[in-house]
C-alpha cells in the first residue's frame, strides 16, 4: 500500500502546472474515475497538514516538475521520487490503451483536495476504469466485408464446395477409409492460418493429435465428417461456424474466418 501511495501521490503535483479546464468543459469520466479513484492515497490528503501548508505544497509541486534537478529537501525529493513511479504506470495505462487528459485530471483532484465530493466512489471507479481497459485491450477483430469478400473469392475457385452451411471445402487428397461420425474421435494432423496466411495452429505432420467431433467447432466437425481416412482437406471455416464476434483471446481475433488443412489419419470410435 505504501508503494502504491507513493507512485499515485505524484498524480496531482506532476500535472499541477497544467492549465485547468473552465466549467463550461464537458464532463471528463475518464479523468473524474481516476481523480476519484486515487485522491484517497495521495499526500495532500494523506499527510497531516499538507494540504494546507502553502510552502510544502510548493516544495513538493516543484521537485516533481523539475524532477531530475539535484535537492536535499525531503518533500522535494519525495516528489521528483513519486513522480518516476507514476510516470510508469502511466506508460503502462497508455500501453493498454487508456490514455487520460491530463488537463481534465488536474482539475478533478484540484477540486476533490480542495473539500470536494468525488463524481464516484472508488471502488465504482476502479470498477469503471477497468472496464474501459477490458474494451481497449480486446482484440480487434476484421472487417466482416473483407472476411466475407475472402469467402467469396474462395468460392469462385475450381474445385470449392460450399454447403448449406456455409463451410467451403477443397479435397488436396481424397481418402479411401470410412468417415468419422459424429460421436467418433479423429486422429488428425493439421494447420491453422488466417485469411493473411498468417498461422495461428499446428499440430506438425508427424505428431497427429486426438479430435472428438463432438467437443470441435461446427466447421471443424461438418469437415472432417466429409473426410475419408488417409484424405486431406482445406476447410476455409467462416465465423459463424467457428470462433463467431468473440474469438479466442489473443488467439482468433473476433469475426475471423479460419483456414485448415486437415489430414484424417484414422477414426477412432468410441465404446
Amino acid at each position: 500500500m505504501n508503494a502504491l501511495r507513493r507512485y499515485l501521490t505524484a498524480v496531482l503535483v506532476g500535472l499541477a502546472a497544467v492549465a485547468a479546464t473552465s466549467a463550461q468543459e464537458r464532463v471528463d469520466t475518464v479523468a473524474e474515475a481516476f481523480a476519484a479513484m486515487w485522491s484517497h492515497y495521495l499526500t495532500p490528503l494523506t499527510s497531516p497538514g499538507m494540504a494546507s501548508d502553502s510552502e510544502r505544497l510548493r516544495n513538493y509541486t516543484d521537485g516533481f516538475r523539475k524532477g531530475l534537478r539535484d535537492s536535499i529537501n525531503e518533500t522535494y525529493v519525495q516528489g521528483y521520487y513519486e513522480g518516476v513511479q507514476l510516470a510508469a504506470r502511466l506508460r503502462t495505462l497508455h500501453g493498454l490503451g487508456l490514455d487520460v487528459d491530463a488537463r481534465n485530471l488536474t482539475t478533478a483532484l484540484a477540486r476533490i483536495f480542495a473539500g470536494g465530493k468525488p463524481m464516484m466512489a472508488p471502488l465504482d471507479a476502479e470498477a469503471y476504469i477497468t472496464s474501459l481497459i477490458d474494451v481497449e485491450v480486446r482484440p480487434q477483430g476484421p472487417s466482416a466485408e473483407e472476411q466475407q469478400a475472402f469467402l467469396d473469392e474462395v468460392a469462385s475457385r475450381s474445385g470449392v464446395e460450399r454447403t448449406p452451411s456455409g463451410l467451403l471445402f477443397e479435397i488436396v487428397q481424397p481418402g479411401t477409409g470410412e468417415s468419422p461420425g459424429h460421436y467418433d474421435t479423429a486422429l488428425v494432423s493439421y494447420t491453422g492460418t488466417f485469411t493473411d496466411g498468417r498461422e495461428f495452429d499446428s499440430t506438425g505432420a508427424d505428431t497427429p493429435i486426438e479430435l472428438p467431433l463432438d467437443g470441435v467447432v461446427d466447421g471443424m466437425a461438418e469437415g472432417l465428417k466429409k473426410m475419408r481416412k488417409g484424405g486431406t482437406y482445406r476447410l476455409f471455416i467462416p465465423p459463424a461456424l467457428a470462433y463467431g464476434s468473440e474469438g479466442v483471446g489473443d488467439v482468433i481475433p473476433p469475426g475471423a474466418v479460419i483456414i485448415f488443412e486437415v489430414t484424417l489419419v484414422d477414426v477412432i470410435h468410441r465404446k
